[in-house]
């Protein structure tokens, strides 16, 4: 389960908006946005790193596509923000980091020792929500080092081949850390409810009162607890699934946008198109033609 329930309380370290942590020492890599070959994949891995940071804010990687990233803490203590927010967490946790979600890393000790990669592509975000992981920390295994740097040495092969191999590696990673979080106590309405948002995001009808009928519950005292459990109100997860569909259509599909807008929810298309930039400050045509330069 996420730390929203079992997070030790953020330190009190004064965070400096302006200080961006620096890497010290250790090994990094990432796909270049020109990159062609991550296109052939429908899960890319677009960084891998293990190393050693300063104190400050951890920078997301530099790219207009959707980037789901996963960190695991070796030594030290960061805080996630999300929001008003904030955890502290060290070894033990991972956290998992949405853009759409507005969370920021921070390195609150210098010489803080982390590892972790990312991904994108056409089924990355369906792929973490349809193995449990919503933007948040959760409690852990050790970071699986090894593991990480596997995925270092696949993205510095720039084959087709290097691709697939980098590609497999991290769902495989992905799988890894969902399994290690499945001990956690939630319960089964909650899965009910993520399941019945995932497979009916695309009805118009779909809303928290519905979601809480079809499981039985009170729309008010149901999103408290899904909150408590998943970190997100149920509106924000039917944001997060809807929106996130909706991206990787309008980049990675050729439907128009009143197309993608009914296939996601929307009756109306000036509606659709509003919301889109609402959460990613572009409309849906400026994302298509950004994602294709």
């Amino acid at each position: 389960m996420t730390v929203s329930l079992q997070a030790p309380p953020a330190k009190t370290t004064k965070i400096d908006p302006d200080e961006i942590a620096r890497r010290i020492s250790g090994s990094y890599s990432e796909l270049p946005s020109h990159d062609t070959m991550r296109h052939c994949v429908l899960v890319a891995l677009r960084v891998a790193q293990h190393v050693t940071l300063t104190r400050g804010w951890i920078a997301p990687p530099a790219t207009d596509t959707c980037v789901i990233s996963i960190i695991w803490v070796v030594k030290g203590q960061c805080t996630m923000r999300a929001g008003s927010r904030r955890f502290s967490f060290g070894p033990g946790y991972a956290a998992v980091c949405h853009p759409t979600i507005g969370h920021q890393l921070w390195a609150a000790d210098d010489s803080t020792e982390i590892a972790g990669f990312a991904i994108e592509g056409a089924l990355a975000y369906q792929l973490v929500c349809e193995s449990g992981l919503r933007a948040g920390v959760y409690p852990s295994a050790s970071a699986p080092v090894d593991q990480i740097h596997d995925l270092i040495q696949c993205l510095n092969d720039t084959s087709l081949c290097g691709r697939q191999t980098a590609s497999l590696l991290a769902i495989s990673a992905v799988y890894d850390l969902a399994a290690a979080t499945r001990g956690d106590k939630t319960p089964a309405v909650i899965h009910q409810a993520k399941e019945i948002i995932q497979q009916e995001f695309a009805n118009p009808g779909l809303t928290c009162q519905t979601v809480a009928a079809k499981v039985g519950r009170n729309r008010t005292a149901f999103s408290r607890t899904f909150q408590q459990y998943t970190g997100a109100t149920l509106m924000d997860y039917l944001t997060q699934v809807r929106l996130g569909q909706a991206q990787s259509l309008i980049r990675h599909s050729d439907h128009k946008v009143a197309e993608i807008g009914r296939m996601c929810g929307f009756h109306r298309p000036s509606y659709f198109a509003r919301w889109v930039r609402k959460h990613t400050g572009y409309r849906p045509g400026e994302l298509r033609r950004r994602s294709r330069l």
